[in-house]
């Protein structure tokens, strides 16, 4: 049912190989040579109802037809959205194709490795994950669940190049499951900040308190009580934040006033060591006295 190689799109895009199908979607890479380039073509087609034509085009049962219209609608409209979010920047979500009786999503190609990979053959990677970085990937993710679009992600679907560029693999679902969408989003994030992989087996605590995402991802992760919904979530985040701040303020008001303390000392040293001197020079000159 998918798309043969060398089908061409919108006059520029020719597909090259089929990388994988899911339930509601076929993915394609393709090249554009007019560009110079190649990019991931994401085609919306329900597996368990769609057909093709004998020229490519989509067909779909009568009894269905209703559905898929509604689906296949939402499906281009979220993409126009998410090229205009936060999100977009680790989608890289180029345009949208009508094309062939369905809607295309064109994004940038995969680049670099795989973040699990990366993080498995070069562990010191880890701590180039800084908190800005991480920060820029929950910000994204969380652009798209604010306007209730449904992504799937895990740490094997994210992709980092050398320049720190991440690319994320469009994996769209649209029915929107806040649940289902944070408790991924937790255990990318509990990848990137320690590395391992989520299991079963989940130490709650093992994140400590020393970051901001500690509490807020041993809450969203747990096995009794999990946390719901993002604004949950944002709270506890911005709230160990806040509490994180004023440490590290605290910490360098201890630390200036500790040099404060210190830088008075050897002045009163020297002071001291200096009157010792002029006394001494005193002494020497009323009393032939001189203690050197």
């Amino acid at each position: 049912m998918q798309l043969n190689p060398n089908v061409v799109l919108a006059g520029k895009y020719i597909i090259n190989q089929l990388l994988w199908g899911t339930g509601e979607h076929y993915v394609y890479l393709a090249k554009a040579p007019t560009l110079g380039e190649e990019f991931i073509l994401t085609e919306f087609f329900p597996h368990g109802s769609a057909n093709r034509d004998e020229n490519n085009f989509l067909i779909m049962p009568a009894q269905h037809t209703d559905d898929f219209e509604a689906s296949l609608s939402k499906f281009a409209n979220d993409c126009d959205k998410l090229m205009h979010l936060k999100a977009n920047r680790l989608l890289g979500i180029k345009e949208t194709l009508n094309e062939l009786g369905t809607v295309f999503a064109v994004t940038r190609k995969f680049q670099g490795d795989m973040l699990v990979n990366r993080l498995k053959d070069n562990p010191e990677a880890l701590y180039k994950l800084t908190d800005n970085i991480i920060d820029a990937v929950y910000d994204g993710i969380k652009s798209a669940a604010d306007e209730k679009i449904g992504l799937q992600m895990s740490p094997d679907s994210v992709y980092v190049d050398d320049n720190g560029l991440f690319t994320f693999m469009f994996n769209y679902t649209h029915i929107f499951d806040e649940a289902a969408m944070l408790a991924d989003v937790s255990k990318l994030l509990y990848f990137m900040v320690t590395g391992k992989e989520y299991d079963a087996d989940y130490d709650p605590g093992l994140l400590g308190t020393d970051n901001k995402y500690g509490e807020a991802l041993d809450l969203a992760l747990s096995q009794d009580n999990p946390l719901r919904t993002f604004d949950e979530l944002d709270m506890i985040i911005e709230r160990n934040d806040r509490i994180l701040n004023r440490r590290d303020r605290l910490s360098g008001h201890i630390a200036s006033l500790i040099l404060f303390i210190v830088l008075l000392l050897i002045i009163a040293a020297a002071a001291a060591y200096g009157a010792f001197l002029l006394i001494g020079l005193i002494l020497g000159e009323f009393a032939g006295f001189w203690p050197f």
